[in-house]
């Protein structure tokens, strides 16, 4: 896809995301899936400020566990495709994260990643696959950032690329002027077809956004795309605090380099009750968050059609 993408994240219930332990909130989301009383709102939502993309985590650690079954986390993408593409918007699957995959093997996560885009494989509204969310943060045993999981990572994605055609890469959390994550960055940079960060107002990443670090990343690597996959800036900011962080993400993606693809808002809801953990563009009552609706409005002009 061609156009920018301004999206915003499903996520589960508050009540999913703070029952122990915290990593299997997704597959509460996928077993439950409340449709009409919880998923489908948050698009509805988000694309009522004109959000033209979604974007959502899987459940790995439930298919490991035998919570869940491969079809039936196929079939949650699926109807979340299948609507997204009645409504012209794009979505953008992270079948697995960091902390869900104690005890997978790399044929289990790319068995479960093609299984996904197998199911999703007619959907022409599918814009890439995040693999594994915050790969950068992902510890195997012998710390994070390690070549032993950047070793993993690329075979894993050796085995998902040759069954899709499909853009996929490792998202990573970490500040992107960080050298440790540009250190890790050149370890998976033969396993990822583009650049997602997740820039958070906590993790220090500058406010706005420095021209400076977009121009280190395409230099570095000439030939990815950046997307931010996910961002965003909690409760306990202030609203002007807030707005700054949050128009600097917009700012930078809406620039015209065609490279430079776009920014998912974390999140179309609340998931805690704490102001630190709280990211939504609507509180858990559903009451609409104007400062963070608004920001998304200025980007997308208000309506999906124009934001397309």
């Amino acid at each position: 896809m061609s156009r920018k993408l301004w999206g915003a994240s499903v996520i589960p219930t508050v009540t999913q995301c703070q029952t122990a332990p915290v990593s299997a909130a997704w597959t509460r989301l996928f077993t439950t899936w409340d449709w009409s009383g919880w998923v489908k709102p948050q698009i509805d939502y988000s694309v009522a400020v004109g959000c033209n993309c979604i974007h959502l985590i899987g459940g790995a650690d439930g298919l490991h566990a035998g919570t869940n079954t491969q079809s039936t986390i196929n079939s949650r993408y699926v109807q979340l495709a299948d609507y997204c593409a009645g409504l012209g918007v794009a979505v953008y699957p992270a079948p697995a994260a960091f902390n869900q995959l104690t005890g997978m093997t790399n044929s289990e996560v790319s068995d479960m990643t093609l299984g996904v885009l197998g199911a999703l494989a007619s959907y022409t509204n599918v814009i890439g696959c995040d693999i594994i969310s915050e790969a950068d943060t992902w510890d195997d045993g012998g710390g994070i950032q390690v070549q032993a999981v950047a070793d993993r990572c690329n075979a894993i994605y050796t085995l998902v690329k040759a069954g899709t055609s499909i853009p996929c890469t490792f998202s990573a959390a970490t500040n992107w002027t960080n050298a440790g994550l540009r250190s890790w960055i050149s370890k998976i940079a033969s396993g990822i077809d583009y650049l997602d960060f997740h820039p958070y107002a906590m993790n220090s990443w500058a406010s706005p956004l420095l021209w400076s670090d977009v121009a280190y990343w395409f230099a570095t690597y000439p030939t990815l795309d950046i997307l931010f996959g996910e961002g965003g800036a909690p409760q306990s900011d202030s609203v002007d605090n807030q707005n700054t962080f949050l128009r600097g993400l917009g700012a930078l993606m809406s620039a015209g380099d065609v490279r430079l693809r776009g920014w998912h808002l974390w999140a179309a809801q609340d998931q805690d009750t704490v102001s630190s953990n709280k990211w939504g563009m609507h509180d858990a009552s559903w009451n609409i968050r104007q400062n963070i609706a608004n920001v998304m409005r200025q980007f997308t002009k208000g309506s999906v059609a124009k934001a397309n």
